[in-house]
């Protein structure tokens, strides 16, 4: 053989293969959400908090790059939104996800995507009340999300990821408590527009 045309089919071997394939894998990111919050005709200020994000799947199909999971988010914002009356929100999404990715690899990178339904979560408000009484308001999230990414494999199964999230979710009322003398205060659902840059692992068997 040529040695030529040999040197280039182990160069191409080595920039373009096919990925490991894992049936599960768990995953770990960090980063910093910017969401937006709205109700009955205000909105906040574009509010930044750091996300912790941690999510597993279940790929069922041999060979077919589609996985199934799970994901669970925790985010704190502790910037003040006056014009909400807010002090500090603390959030938590759990996630219905579907995951999908190139079933080819570039130089070690594989894109990716993930589209996702918040199932389950509960999100907490404290209220700037300015009394002794520190009010929280306690809503239940909905909603949809959308991810892409790039994940870079330096062994099989074991890589790092960075991932841009866009989210939609419907914060719906659930109750108040701690609210001394606001306890019939009339409230509204609230809607969150996010954004999401992390980075993190992945690991797979």
């Amino acid at each position: 053989m040529n040695r030529g045309v040999f040197g280039v089919m182990m160069a191409t071997s080595l920039v373009v293969a096919s990925p490991a394939w894992a049936i599960f894998n768990a995953q770990v990111l960090t980063g910093k959400r910017s969401s937006k919050f709205s109700s009955n005709g205000r909105s906040s200020d574009t509010l930044t908090g750091s996300e912790l994000r941690a999510a597993a799947h279940i790929d069922p199909i041999p060979l077919v790059p589609i996985a199934f999971g799970i994901a669970a988010s925790q985010t704190t914002f502790d910037t003040d939104s006056s014009k909400l009356g807010i002090n500090k929100i603390d959030g938590t999404d759990i996630d219905l996800e579907i995951e999908a990715w190139l079933p080819l690899e570039l130089a070690g990178l594989v894109p990716y995507a993930k589209v996702g339904y918040t199932i389950a979560g509960t999100y907490d408000m404290e209220v700037a009340a300015g009394t002794t009484d520190v009010p929280k308001i306690h809503y239940k999230p909905t909603g949809a999300s959308f991810h892409v990414g790039l994940k870079y494999e330096f062994l099989l199964r074991l890589g790092v990821m960075a991932e841009f999230e866009t989210a939609t979710r419907k914060l719906k009322y659930d109750k108040i408590t701690d609210a001394g003398v606001f306890n019939n205060l009339n409230l509204n659902d609230v809607d969150q527009n996010s954004t999401s840059i992390l980075i993190g692992v992945q690991a797979g068997i």
